[in-house]
């Protein structure tokens, strides 16, 4: 039965990434804007990566052999970075970019395209892999990527979740969406300067 599940749960969420995989490709292919883009992808996201709290349970009813605090850990920084900087504010991440240099006439940005590419591809390897393996078939070529891809889909996903982080600073700091004051005459400030 836990079987059958996981091998459903893995095989809808690597079809669902694909499919966002498939709109940032689409959106960038024709030239859409960082704001075309958000706009198609917003719901898929919201519902593949919010999907993943799913992965929590799993470890928790030992479905999965995954350290429960470990996969929390990993879960909750996308779905902040999700519900905490790119839903709340979409016209401070998703219609801009952190430049990081030119070549020739190219420009390399991090922006939503980058983290959705980077998110998409490595959940696509990921849950088909582990669909897959449910089903008791293994790939090769899998398995390769399940364990390789990060070296270069991590970099790249983690550098476009700081971009969003901080593009999204300075609505941070003067709306003090995240801030907390304490009931004390204790002032510390966290000053900054972009």
């Amino acid at each position: 039965m836990g079987s059958a599940y996981l091998a459903a749960y893995n095989g809808i969420l690597a079809a669902g990434w694909s499919y966002c995989l498939f709109l940032v490709i689409q959106t960038a292919m024709v030239g859409g804007s960082t704001t075309e883009a958000w706009e198609v992808l917003q719901q898929p996201l919201k519902i593949f990566q919010t999907a993943a709290l799913m992965e929590v349970l799993h470890s928790a009813f030992g479905l999965v052999r995954s350290p429960v605090m470990v996969t929390a850990l990993q879960v909750a920084s996308r779905i902040f970075v999700l519900w905490g900087i790119l839903v709340p504010l979409p016209e401070e991440t998703a219609t801009q970019a952190v430049h990081l240099i030119t070549v020739g006439t190219i420009s390399v940005d991090l922006n939503i395209f980058t983290l959705v590419a980077a998110w998409s591809v490595s959940e696509v390897i990921r849950y088909g892999y582990f669909a897959f393996k449910e089903l008791g078939v293994e790939f090769y070529l899998a398995k390769w990527l399940r364990y390789t891809g990060f070296i270069v889909l991590y970099p790249v996903g983690v550098s476009s979740e700081l971009a969003m982080v901080f593009l999204a600073l300075p609505t941070i700091k003067a709306s003090r969406m995240w801030s907390i004051d304490m009931p004390n005459t204790y002032n510390f400030a966290f000053d900054y300067h972009i």
